[in-house]
């Protein structure tokens, strides 16, 4: 696995080709967004030792690492640099999804794994040292890619003990959403993930409205997100597809509950951009002030980011994050003070490697060339909130690629593509705004890091971790954040 590095490298962000350029004025009325060199940030990127696949992660106020790497919850107290299994006994010998949400608030950490019928809940109050378990999902229908949550009460939410007058059992709501095979579904806990007695009326599936299939994009969603007024967001991928099968008919969809998650309703986001059929999810964050990101692969399957500051009521044109990159997938968002969000993300570095043949959409992930080499991206902008945001965009792992050849996120045939690296990537920011990041390396061998790599030598799924060591905060006030 590739040693610690600072990686500081710089994108040459201010000359597209011609094919780029005309799809980036046509999305934005005849302007392209500010693209401006780096901030001059640095990152340092280590392996977890762990299969992690589907990796999610938490940091605690004390500054401790967690990352969920299949079964194991590994934990590290020295800002990365190694890391212990801490849930070796609560854990299941197997999963097919895991996930971990750190409370913010209460240090807690839940650590969730799918077992065939079950949902099998586990969490600590002690940094590992002792845990909970909690079937929190038996007996509930065919479930999957599970996510977690936690959030302040909405005053006088029928979930507000404190409004009626009782002692709240948890300073925080906790949610658990799942997809169904058509649908999703979402329940609450208010006795910190103990029982879970409260579920949603009606949770949106991923439909497009008037669309006479609603189920058609099934129940897929996206991370279960509340803003520091506890107003709930869940944002999902469309999932009909468009006239030959690569542009879906319509954006993103973001459900939201104004009411702890009992009652819900949505909205449809950039549909004149879309979404890559058959992809994986968007994803939001929620900055100090309730304004709303939404950051997702576009129809063309670059990045792209909307905004939101009345609840996602209204949004903002849709702005490409990427337009000098190749095909894009999995992003995680985080926002920290307004305008501040950084987004990490795979993506090929080369266009000309996953460009279809009319040189103005890019291919879904699993349809690039078998040269295509991915890295892990950052993204970051200080002022995502105005017209023209300006993007600082960093290739944290370097020239070592995670991955050679296709991507399977279901989209296609997935014909010479694997789905090693599953379906998503994690991001986190401490108190101090410095941003952390779990992903996959498929491609941890010497021939795969050499320059005649074939998609087949890029099959690992080995837990990774990133880091930023020296750069910006995402809170305003602070200043450049020197390394841990």
């Amino acid at each position: 696995m590739r040693p610690w590095v600072a990686c500081l490298l710089l994108l040459s962000l201010l000359f597209a080709g011609c094919a780029s350029k005309r799809q980036d004025d046509d999305a934005n009325n005849g302007e392209s967004p500010s693209y401006t060199d780096p901030l001059g940030a640095t990152f340092l990127v280590s392996s977890v030792g762990e299969d992690g696949p589907e990796p999610s992660l938490g940091v605690d106020s004390m500054g401790n690492i967690y990352f969920q790497a299949m079964e194991k919850t590994m934990k590290s107290t020295d800002a990365g640099r190694t890391w212990m299994n801490v849930n070796g006994l609560a854990a299941l010998p197997t999963t097919l999804d895991p996930y971990l949400w750190l409370d913010p608030v209460t240090d807690r950490v839940f650590a969730n794994q799918l077992y065939v019928a079950c949902s099998y809940l586990t969490f600590t109050d002690d940094g590992g040292e002792t845990w909970v378990t909690n079937p929190a999902a038996c007996g509930t229908p065919a479930n999957d890619h599970q996510k977690m949550a936690t959030g302040p009460y909405v005053p006088g939410s029928p979930l507000d003990l404190a409004a009626t007058g009782h002692k709240l059992l948890y300073p925080n709501v906790v949610y658990y959403a799942v997809n169904g095979l058509v649908d999703s579904r979402i329940a609450m806990s208010i006795d910190g993930g103990v029982t879970f007695p409260f579920v949603a009326e009606s949770f949106p599936a991923v439909y497009l409205p008037g669309n006479d299939n609603p189920g058609c994009g099934g129940g897929l969603h996206g991370n279960v997100v509340a803003g520091p007024d506890g107003v709930v967001y869940v944002p999902s991928r469309s999932g009909c597809a468009g006239p030959g099968g690569n542009l879906t008919l319509g954006g993103p969809v973001v459900a939201r509950s104004f009411d702890n998650g009992l009652t819900w309703d949505n909205t449809v986001v950039a549909d004149d951009v879309g979404t890559p059929y058959d992809d994986k999810n968007p994803d939001l964050a929620i900055d100090l002030e309730n304004n709303v990101y939404l950051a997702f692969p576009g129809g063309d399957n670059r990045m792209w980011l909307a905004t939101s500051s009345d609840h996602g009521i209204t949004w903002s044109k849709a702005v490409v994050m990427t337009p000098n990159l190749g095909t894009t997938v999995m992003p995680a968002l985080v926002a920290g003070s307004p305008g501040r969000i950084a987004v990490a993300y795979y993506a090929v570095e080369d266009p000309a490697t996953s460009l279809l043949a009319n040189e103005t959409f890019l291919a879904v992930p699993d349809h690039v060339n078998d040269t295509a080499r991915w890295s892990l991206f950052v993204t970051y902008s200080l002022d995502a909130l105005a017209e023209q945001p300006t993007f600082h965009t960093y290739k944290v792992t370097g020239d070592d690629p995670i991955q050679v050849g296709g991507i399977s996120t279901n989209s296609g045939d997935s014909a010479g593509a694997e789905r090693n690296l599953l379906d998503f990537i994690d991001a986190q920011i401490d108190a101090d705004g410095r941003l952390y990041v779990a992903f996959a390396d498929g491609c941890t061998s010497d021939e795969c890091r050499g320059p005649d790599a074939e998609p087949g030598d890029s099959r690992d799924s080995t837990g990774t971790f990133a880091m930023l060591q020296t750069g910006p905060s995402l809170f305003d006030g602070q200043p450049d954040l020197t390394a841990r």
